[in-house]
């Protein structure tokens, strides 16, 4: 869409008559209309679910166990997993930093048009879809290690050489690499994670930790806002300006991660089933 509204394209979306701020309130009324019908069919679904009584008094005799049992039992399975909580933040909060300071960057330090940073980000899209399945199968052969210290430390690599040696020519190679990395790191992820489960208890965690990952994409894009817009006097070791202090961070947060995955005891965290 941005490489539309960017591009030659744009005289063509006038002459149809859907011009930018008309296509956003088209897109926005759609978000609202999907979300009012999403909340339709949940109501609908529970007053069924409520309705039939056989239904409801076999859950019941399933769900034996009290609440505070229940409650109790994700307490002690969080507990077990806890190391896997400072990873999401920290996957998260190294990408949000980036988020507020990508496309000044690609215009101010690259020279790149909107448009080419948008086919960008479709370069990196396209790696990521080429390689996501191919990488989760082998995840699931050889286990999630190796893929993410080679994720970690290629996307750690990327970034440095995008800030300290990237330009208009180079920068679509690199882009091809953060997106190959981004394919490396997702599925074995989530292969840990949901090993890390139980079944019964999949719901509550899982969202728990896509919570802790909310807060670290809520926090990067504060912490890398604000360092874009420190000084070179500001910055001291790091050099260059604001824009890509947050990229150094970024790197650096992976580099660790990597680091510390290749110790990681990742069996310890696999339930039985």
């Amino acid at each position: 869409m941005g490489f539309l509204i960017d591009s030659r394209m744009r005289k063509f979306l006038d002459t149809i008559h859907l011009p930018v701020v008309d296509a956003y309130r088209t897109c926005f009324t759609i978000l609202v209309a999907v979300a009012l019908l999403a909340i339709v069919i949940c109501i609908l679904g529970w007053s069924s679910w409520n309705r039939v009584l056989h239904i409801r008094q076999m859950t019941a005799n399933e769900n034996q166990p009290a609440i505070r049992e229940r409650i109790k039992e994700v307490l002690v399975r969080l507990w077990k997993v806890k190391g896997l909580i400072p990873g999401m933040f920290f996957q998260t909060l190294s990408l949000g930093m980036l988020l507020p300071n990508m496309l000044p960057y690609a215009t101010n330090k690259l020279g790149l048009s909107e448009a080419q940073y948008s086919i960008l980000l479709l370069i990196g899209g396209i790696v990521v879809i080429a390689f996501m399945i191919p990488v989760g199968q082998l995840a699931d052969r050889r286990g999630p290690r190796a893929f993410l210290v080679a994720g970690f430390l290629l996307a750690a690599i990327s970034l440095f050489i995008m800030v300290t040696y990237g330009n208009s020519r180079n920068i679509w190679w690199i882009v091809g690499f953060v997106g190959l990395s981004y394919a490396l790191i997702q599925p074995a992820w989530n292969a840990l994670l949901a090993g890390s489960i139980p079944p019964g208890q999949r719901g509550v965690l899982m969202g728990l930790f896509m919570s802790v990952e909310g807060l670290g994409f809520a926090v990067g894009p504060l912490v890398g806002g604000f360092l874009g817009t420190l000084s070179s006097r500001d910055l001291g070791l790091l050099g260059g300006t604001g824009l890509v202090a947050p990229f150094y961070i970024s790197s650096i947060c992976l580099t660790l991660m990597a680091v510390v995955y290749i110790f990681y005891p990742f069996r310890h965290y696999q339930t039985e089933d």
